[in-house]
């Protein structure tokens, strides 16, 4: 199970994933608001990542993971996550969308080739998970995109999103535990009730 670092680790296991087997080369891959302006020193030819919404999975919340813990122990369960990113490609310029629009292609085709993020691209951060880190494309409506850019405030751009399932960070509190059966109050026999009128 991971820590803190979880999610940054997540992003960075992305965009190592995309530099590493992306075809269109050389490629820049930040990690960015699409409101920041980045200077990019050797090409402006960029995919962006961007970390717009965060999720409790639903289907872990609560859920212990197996095996791990004293038995008896209970109220601690791991932090459950699914992360959505807004994968967003920049050509050479403005006006020519050609560019863009393969390099987009080329990293929509990493992500499905890759599903499951594993070693080598997978970051240290991430190597005590229990689940897989898996990705899995979420379509958008023009609505749904047009108000993540409008919040930004930035002409909207070629974009997709993407989520990312499941990531599990370690609860630090000390798990509460059941108090074992012991002896009955004093005055009480053990087996019978006594019962007080008001």
């Amino acid at each position: 199970m991971s820590d803190f670092r979880a999610i940054g680790a997540v992003s960075n296991s992305i965009r190592d994933l995309l530099e590493a087997e992306m075809v269109n080369k050389p490629i820049n891959v930040t990690v960015a608001a699409p409101d920041v302006d980045i200077t990019i020193v050797d090409t402006t030819r960029r995919i962006n990542l961007f970390l717009y919404k965060v999720d409790e999975n639903g289907s872990l919340k609560n859920m212990d993971v197996p095996g791990r813990g004293h038995p008896a122990a209970f109220g601690r369960p791991p932090l459950a996550l699914d992360l959505h990113y807004l994968l967003t490609a920049y050509g050479l310029s403005d006006e020519e969308q050609i560019g863009s629009q393969e390099l987009l292609a080329d990293a929509m085709r990493v992500l499905h080739d890759f599903p499951i993020i594993l070693s080598p691209h997978l970051d240290v951060a991430l190597k005590n998970e229990i689940e897989h880190v898996k990705l899995y494309l979420e379509p958008l409506s023009l609505e749904e995109l047009s108000k993540i850019w409008s919040a930004v405030t930035k002409p909207m751009r070629l974009s997709v999103s993407y989520m990312v399932t499941v990531v599990q960070i370690e609860n630090l509190v000390p798990r509460k535990f059941a108090r074992p059966v012991g002896e009955p109050p004093v005055g009480v026999r053990a087996g019978s009730c006594r019962w007080r009128r008001s």
